[in-house]
């Protein structure tokens, strides 16, 4: 749905004035837009262009390696940026991005955002990247399973731990962790202490002063606290290293042979196919007793317009618009 601002906001580069003709606007050229949007399949946004603006001649930059969001910082801190930007993490409070890119609050597509996910990217009253690709992080758990044993979800982790102990003696696998790319295990660490220390007032700014360098982990006691609580999940088997280190396909594969209870990882869902008559649900990333359980929401990709559009002629088209 976020999409549609960006969308918007390219097609309004390359945008005639009012009275042109549709024929007209077929015949003239333009110089292509560039738009680099790794893994992501972007016909139905071109398709979504082409229908207003048929004119528009969109380049997609191509990217094949591994690390996405290092190959976009790069790009980024060179200046080697395509019309339309991509980055997969902004902070507003520690990436001063305002050199390289417009400031987008002034223009009607930002009503289509909540004012709750703009004030995420405010900066200073500016929004120079817009958020988009929302994720829901939880724990997938395997619902035939736990009603084949007669199992209950643990709704704390007081109740994962039972959980845990029936599991070993039934020989059922608790969990299964995704490990395919290296940030994985810092993404499990915050998740979980996102259900302690992490999710409370103290701990939001706590994260603040941690990003400015104001503060650390070691003197920190609700920080300590955290760590410990994550080493209780390792304790009982929730973190661990059965997943395929090469391929999370693999481990997603194993998830849907059917004596695995939880799956953890990037990707939280799975399929229920033809061939697999298991139900999955998503269980939320469990505090102590239960009383601060928490789904995370997390932005996959950020867009914004290169400034340097700012001495295009095509800017004076997205002023009129």
């Amino acid at each position: 749905m976020q999409v549609c601002g960006i969308t918007a906001a390219t097609a309004a580069l390359t945008a005639c004035g009012g009275g042109k003709t549709e024929t007209a606007k077929k015949d003239d050229v333009h110089e292509a837009i560039t738009f680099m949007a790794p893994y992501k399949e972007i016909e139905a946004f071109i398709e979504q262009v082409h229908s207003v603006y048929p004119e528009v001649n969109i380049e997609v930059v191509p990217y094949s390696g591994d690390n996405t969001t290092t190959c976009l910082q790069n790009m980024f801190a060179a200046g080697d940026l395509p019309d339309v930007c991509t980055l997969t993490y902004y902070d507003p409070r520690i990436d001063l991005v305002s050199d390289k890119l417009l400031d987008l609050s002034g223009y009607d597509f930002t009503d289509n955002y909540v004012e709750s996910r703009l004030q995420d990217v405010f900066d200073n009253g500016a929004i120079y990247l817009l958020p988009s690709t929302y994720n829901c992080y939880g724990i997938t758990y395997n619902k035939t399973l736990l009603k084949k044993y007669g199992w209950e979800l643990p709704n704390s982790f007081a109740e994962l731990e039972e959980l845990a102990a029936k599991a070993k003696k039934a020989e059922v696998d608790l969990c299964l962790p995704q490990i395919q790319y290296p940030g994985y295990g810092f993404q499990y660490l915050c998740n979980i202490a996102d259900a302690d220390f992490l999710g409370t007032l103290d701990g939001r700014l706590w994260q603040r002063d941690y990003l400015s360098g104001k503060a650390n982990v070691s003197n920190t006691p609700g920080m300590m606290r955290a760590m410990a609580y994550v080493q209780k999940w390792k304790d009982i088997g929730m973190l661990n290293d059965t997943g395929d280190a090469l391929d999370d396909n693999v481990t997603r594969q194993r998830m849907t042979e059917g004596n695995t209870l939880f799956l953890m990882g990037g990707t939280n869902g799975i399929v229920e196919a033809d061939g697999n008559a298991d139900k999955y649900g998503l269980m939320p990333f469990l505090s102590e007793d239960g009383t601060q359980n928490v789904f995370v929401l997390n932005v996959n990709r950020f867009y914004g317009l290169n400034k340097k559009l700012e001495q295009d002629p095509r800017s004076w088209k997205m002023r009129s618009r």
